[in-house]
């Protein structure tokens, strides 16, 4: 389950995070310009949901219409008007980097596929990584059709049925056209494992780390 501060943010209801036993807690955090986007508010509020046993914070910048805005602004006054019409729009870059301080990640992790074989389970990892990578590829701002070709190389292991670890191992990614060299290389370094000297940091995990600016 994820928790939305969003009540709080407004006013509506009392800072309160639920305790999580297991210490994977989840929390979507709306940038909402001149309410939640003040970097002086954040660290007291990463400290609590660390010891509430949150794992993961992500940020999401709500789209307002102009009737939100100015509802915010006749609610709130002088002291976000301005930001909520002509500020820049919320850094969610500077957010998760002042959250991985932390140590809260900051993307949703996908649903494990429980009752699925065990071929489907490892295609999934592979998906998400994939998907992750294009994600980060994106966010920091480098060419669109490498980020795409990702999302790509995501979909088709997703709904393949083939087994993409396999195919991986006897070298055969080459021959599929939904995946291109970047992308076979990621599905490369991921199925050999942290075990494999030769295999090195997965590009997600160092995009992921530029991205935090923890590299």
């Amino acid at each position: 389950m994820a928790w939305d501060p969003l009540a709080a943010l407004l006013g509506e209801e009392s800072w309160t995070w639920p305790r999580q036993p297991t210490g994977d807690g989840i929390a979507v955090w709306p940038l909402i310009p001149g309410l939640s986007t003040d970097p002086g508010t954040w660290d007291e509020q990463f400290r609590a949901l660390r010891t509430a046993g949150f794992s993961v914070v992500q940020p999401v910048v709500p789209e307002l219409t102009p009737v939100e805005r100015r509802t915010l602004a006749e609610r709130w006054g002088d002291e976000v008007f301005e930001e909520l019409f002509h500020g820049p729009r919320p850094d969610e870059r500077a957010f998760s980097q002042a959250a991985a301080r932390y140590g809260l990640a900051p993307f949703l992790a996908r649903p494990p596929r429980v009752a699925a074989s065990a071929r489907v389970r490892n295609n999934a990892r592979l998906a998400e990584r994939l998907a992750l990578a294009g994600e980060l590829w994106l966010r920091l701002g480098r060419p669109d059709p490498q980020g795409q070709a990702f999302f790509r190389a995501a979909r088709w292991a997703d709904e393949t049925g083939y087994d993409v670890a396999a195919l991986a191992r006897e070298g055969n990614l080459a021959v599929v056209e939904a995946v291109d060299g970047q992308s076979a290389e990621v599905i490369r370094t991921v199925v050999a494992g942290p075990g494999d000297d030769t295999a090195g940091e997965d590009l997600a995990a160092r995009l992921l780390a530029e991205y935090l600016g923890t590299e």
